[in-house]
Parts: structure tokens; C-alpha cells; sequence
């Protein structure tokens, strides 16, 4: 079998794995072959606690977007 590819998740800079350490198969749906499976290779299965981690990664980003954008209109303004 050709060389199958692992996928973790990229979070705010980092590459992360699920937090419980499951992952699932994946099959290429034209040819039905694995292409990522967790006895070769594995895609990180995320949690409800990882889906609420990142949702916290995102809303912190958001804000200190939101402040930059801030901190430029006041410049622009003076």
C-alpha cells in the first residue's frame, strides 16, 4: 500500500491532536481505498472539548482583530 498521510489539527499556530487520542479512517470515495486510516495513517477525530477549545481560539482572535482594527480607525481619525 502507498504511503498514507496523517492530519492533526491547526489551532491558533499549533498542530493538535484530538484530546482523547481517537482518530478515524478516511476513503476515497471515487476509487472506495483508504487513503488515511488509522492502522497506517490518522486523521484526528475531534471532541466536543477540542470543538469548544477551538471556538475559544477563534473568539480570542477575533477580539484582538477587532482591537486592531480599532486602534487603526483611531489613527486614521487623528
Amino acid at each position: 500500500m502507498e504511503d498514507l498521510m496523517s492530519f492533526d489539527v491547526f489551532i491558533n499556530g499549533e498542530w493538535r491532536s484530538a484530546s482523547d487520542g481517537k482518530y478515524f479512517n478516511s476513503t476515497n470515495p471515487y476509487t472506495n481505498k483508504p487513503w488515511a486510516t488509522s492502522e497506517y495513517q490518522q486523521i484526528s477525530l475531534l471532541s466536543l472539548l477540542d470543538a469548544e477549545f477551538t471556538m475559544e481560539e477563534i473568539e480570542a482572535a477575533l477580539a484582538q482583530s477587532a482591537q486592531r482594527t480599532v486602534t487603526r480607525a483611531s489613527i486614521v481619525v487623528r
